[in-house]
């Protein structure tokens, strides 16, 4: 569609639709003017960077739109003692062992599961969270994740996008550092708010930390500026 676009003399806009830290198989290579967008469109500024494989110069950040049009479109209460597990098909296994422990361990608290849209549990690691009844596995598509974020106050997981949105949405929230789990710490330089947990035993801290040392999101997800999208669309 770029190339047929391209030779049409149509131009080209790329809405950044995930978090990306580094380059991807997705986005790397040469950029090439013929089968690549002629503009790039950022969400946040800090995530403006060589890895989309895009010049900096067709970089724009035009901020996210879908944020303050969720926010008028939803009345969502927020489930207390909820933890929302964020998952995806590399790490099933691994977020699927860590909840059991911590489910385990913290019987007060719910443990939601939420599927990444690409992901779909085997017959044994659904048998594994049979009748454990602090658990609960999300896995409707027609719920946006963001719906699930507002929901919880309380959101971990490993790189997923939901959770710098959930950090968008002034939630807590933790990154799970064991169990094959490794975020590495580089890519949230300049990101205030998340904490890393490495045991069992640091959930607690997680769960018990009230600091209310002022966190600042600038850049993750900015606030969509109108007037600069419309003058693109001129």
């Amino acid at each position: 569609f770029i190339a047929v676009a391209k030779k049409m003399n149509i131009q080209v806009y790329e809405l950044q639709h995930g978090i990306t830290h580094s380059e991807t198989e997705l986005y790397t290579g040469e950029y090439q003017e013929e089968i690549d967008p002629d503009i790039f469109l950022n969400f946040g500024s800090k995530w403006i960077g060589n890895q989309f494989s895009v010049p900096l110069e067709k970089q724009i950040n035009i901020g996210w739109a879908y944020n303050s049009w969720l926010l008028t479109k939803v009345n969502v209460k927020i489930k207390h003692n909820a933890i929302l597990v964020i998952s995806s098909p590399a790490i099933s296994n691994q977020i699927i062992n860590t909840t059991l422990q911590l489910a385990n361990n913290y019987k007060d608290y719910l443990f939601n599961i939420r599927l990444h849209p690409q992901e779909a549990l085997s017959k044994s690691q659904k048998e594994k969270l049979i009748n454990i009844p602090n658990i609960s596995v999300i896995n409707n598509q027609n719920i946006d994740s963001l719906i699930s974020v507002l929901e919880h106050q309380f959101v971990i997981g490993e790189n997923s996008s939901v959770i710098y949105e959930a950090l968008n949405f002034d939630k807590r929230v933790g990154k799970i550092m064991f169990n094959g789990l490794d975020s590495k710490k580089k890519i949230d330089d300049n990101i205030d708010g998340i904490e890393y947990i490495y045991s069992i035993e640091d959930f607690a801290l997680f769960l018990s930390n009230t600091s209310n040392e002022s966190k600042n999101f600038s850049g993750i997800y900015d606030t969509f500026d109108v007037e600069k999208f419309n003058k693109l669309l001129k």
